[in-house]
């Protein structure tokens, strides 16, 4: 972080801020103890400085307010004569350094905060354009902000955390003028209406917080100076103009839906299409690659929506459960052929050439494979379902975007991630393959070749139709009037 230059009277040094990236009102070091007080002293003398005051945050956090001709907020706590003496020095600096600018006071705010060390952390309030600023330029990857692509984006982020300043200090100025809320419920009924029209809307939050939000907003009309209010209605227009950031709203490559990829990286690789890639759809029936496609859609440009991953989280485990019931089923119909034939020891004689043929792959060692599908099945299930099912608890939780930006590797990106997701069921569906595989062939060793040769003509037309229904671009067309077309040609231009 750039530091300004260093003041005179100040013990410490002056860092530029903005309200999201100073969380120190979440991060208290202090503890309050328990004193012996008398039951009459219910309202014991607290003094301030002249022309501050006391204001109370809805959360409960306590800020004040110095009223003269520069307006300043600060959480410090002035109360103490120490704390008081700090702020008030880093005060005087930086209005002598807004003076020597030659800045208009009369639409600004000063908000400061002194840290344990005598560090000042400050920033600049201007309400009529509604944004903040600093005494000194600095380029935004100085002050830790996230990246822009034009002077205009740079005021969305600008004008988000000028909203969060107000949702931080909100009951010392009177309130917001009525149209700033109905523009706000103007636009989350434009959210809604692009949710309730498009699967992949771009607005951050999911249709049922959205809606709420909504009736929330609704019902604060008529009371905008109340703090609550004011504080309620600042938080909403934060959360908007975030979501406008990183849409690049107004800019010239917006992002128009939560799929659509508007920004890139300088690090940024893109994904192997290598053998791997073709042999993990092969084995997991090209379910691990449809996982994939969703989990790349999850994660454009680096941007979470953590609803959308509760959703894909939430549809993955309702599929587990189900094929751990499935598992469980034919596990325990596979142990009991297996203990049918141990005990039975079937004896089939080989009296014709289809019967070796068709006996041969119907061994103990078929349904031994199947058996261990089964339960490969069952204990992947078991597991992803146990490490998945605490995510579900909390909406928009922190705990989704994490799990997801972990497991975006370079190169492969999603690739191994879904495959584990889709292994339950690729074990499950192998199992069932070899098992009734098993079972195809031993009914079809105790049959005459002509009805055998029939069974197997009906069963390939029947995988032809499955094959068709689920990978129709896998099968080769052959077109008969190209093909006799040609050939009439041919014989035309054949000489006599």
């Amino acid at each position: 972080m750039t530091v300004s230059q260093k003041p005179s009277s100040p013990a410490g040094k002056l860092y530029p801020t903005f309200p999201e990236q100073d969380g120190s009102r979440y991060r208290c070091s202090k503890r309050s103890q328990p004193i012996s007080i008398e039951t009459s002293a219910l309202s014991s003398p607290t003094y301030l400085p002249p022309q501050w005051s006391a204001h109370v945050q809805p959360e409960g956090k306590i800020y004040f307010y110095h009223d003269g001709l520069f307006k300043i907020v600060t959480e410090s706590w002035i109360y103490e004569s120490n704390v008081a003496e700090e702020v008030q020095s880093w005060i005087d600096h930086l209005v002598s350094e807004i003076q020597k600018k030659e800045i208009e006071p009369t639409d600004l705010e000063l908000c400061i905060r002194v840290d344990d060390d005598k560090d000042c952390l400050y920033y600049i309030v201007r309400k009529s354009d509604q944004t903040i600023f600093w005494l000194e330029d600095y380029k935004i990857d100085e002050i830790g902000h996230d990246r822009v692509v034009s002077s205009t984006h740079l005021r969305t982020a600008l004008e988000a955390q000028f909203w969060l300043h107000i949702d931080r200090f909100p009951a010392h100025f009177g309130g917001l003028p009525e149209k700033t809320l109905l523009k706000l419920v103007d636009v989350f009924t434009h959210a809604r209406i692009d949710q309730i029209t498009s699967l992949t809307a771009a607005f951050t939050y999911s249709p049922v917080d959205t809606e709420a939000l909504h009736n929330l907003l609704k019902g604060c009309r008529g009371r905008t100076q109340e703090p609550e209010v004011v504080s309620t209605v600042a938080r909403a227009w934060h959360l908007v103009l975030y979501n406008r950031f990183w849409n690049q709203y107004g800019e010239e490559t917006p992002r128009l839906s939560s799929t659509m990829s508007v920004l890139h990286y300088d690090d940024e690789v893109d994904e192997r299409e290598g053998y791997s890639k073709s042999v993990m759809s092969f084995a997991t029936f090209r379910k691990s690659e449809r996982y994939r496609t969703k989990l790349n859609s999850l994660y454009v440009d680096r941007y979470i929506y953590s609803h959308r991953v509760h959703e894909l989280i939430g549809d993955l485990l309702k599929e587990w459960r189900e094929q751990r019931i499935l598992a469980f089923m034919m596990l325990w119909r596979v142990v009991s052929a297996l203990h049918f034939m141990a005990c039975y020891n079937l004896k089939c004689h080989y009296h014709s050439l289809h019967s070796i043929f068709f006996l041969f792959p119907a061994s103990h060692t078929g349904v031994a494979f199947s058996a261990a599908c089964f339960s490969a099945s069952l204990l992947t299930s078991s597991a992803l379902i146990q490490y998945h099912d605490g995510m579900l608890e909390h909406r928009n939780s922190p705990e989704a975007i994490s799990w997801l930006s972990r497991r975006s590797l370079e190169g492969h990106k999603f690739q191994r991630l879904a495959f584990a997701l889709a292994l339950p069921t690729a074990l499950a569906n192998w199992g069932l393959v070899v098992f009734f595989g098993c079972l195809l062939c031993i009914g079809l060793a105790h049959l005459s070749i002509k009805v055998a040769a029939i069974f197997i003509v009906i069963l390939g037309l029947a995988c032809f139709a499955f094959v068709s229904a689920i990978a129709p671009e896998s099968i080769p067309t052959f077109k008969w009037r190209r093909f006799l077309r040609k050939n009439s040609c041919d014989e035309k231009e054949s000489p006599v």
